[in-house]
């Protein structure tokens, strides 16, 4: 009975630590920005980070001579020839992996990478402001053009779970202003399957044949 509660404890301990979210968040207001890294419920501040005491520990100026110049012996060097130049030999990385496959597996990486990452909180401000109205309210229209051809996109390859996104105007200021907060986390389970999907497909793209010709 004894191993089952270990065993059921040890067991409840290695799910927690596989499905906590770890990631950043960012928060900008005006001109102060902060960042936190998060850990399920717990958060640590990054930036800025708090000042720590220093002692005053300096040691006494000490007068150093001047270092006297090394002589460095001249080499002849050996012309190249244009044909040199152009004949490029093939790197060992070229001949051990199919760079096909490779370029391939780099685009599914990129997409599963995608889908493993959250964004948890997607707030964000915009403020157009220009010297003019007229050139104000064309920023305006050019906000809402790209953030709706840039959400759909970021919806259809990321997970978002709570998006608060507000486009205003602003004829007293003279500059775009932008604030908002970002938190984005990934499960460490998911870095674990990631990193082992990486290791399966370059040994898919490892030419393993050639390779155990040459040795």
């Amino acid at each position: 009975m004894t191993g089952w509660i270990i065993f059921g404890v040890v067991f409840a301990i290695m799910l927690f630590v596989l499905f906590v979210p770890i990631g950043v968040r960012v928060r900008k207001q005006d001109t102060i920005i902060k960042g936190w890294m998060v850990v399920g419920f717990w958060k640590w501040q990054l930036y800025p980070s708090r000042p720590r005491k220093q002692a005053n520990t300096r040691k006494p100026k000490v007068d150093k001579k001047p270092k006297q110049a090394k002589t460095v012996p001249t080499t002849e060097e050996t012309p190249v020839t244009p044909e040199a130049k152009t004949q490029r030999p093939k790197s060992k990385f070229q001949d051990r992996f199919d760079m096909k496959k490779l370029v391939s597996l780099g685009f599914k990486t990129i997409a599963r990478l995608g889908k493993l990452v959250s964004i948890d909180r997607l707030t964000l401000q915009f403020t157009a402001a220009a010297l003019s109205p007229d050139k104000a309210a064309i920023q305006y229209g050019n906000i809402c053009a790209a953030l709706g051809a840039l959400l759909p996109f970021l919806h259809q390859y990321m997970k978002v779970r709570k998006q608060t996104i507000a486009t205003t105007i602003d004829f007293t200021k003279e500059q775009m202003d932008v604030n908002g907060e970002v938190q984005i986390t990934i499960q460490l389970g998911g870095v674990l399957l990631f990193g082992l999907s990486i290791l399966v497909g370059l040994a898919k793209c490892y030419h393993w044949k050639a390779n155990k010709k040459e040795v």
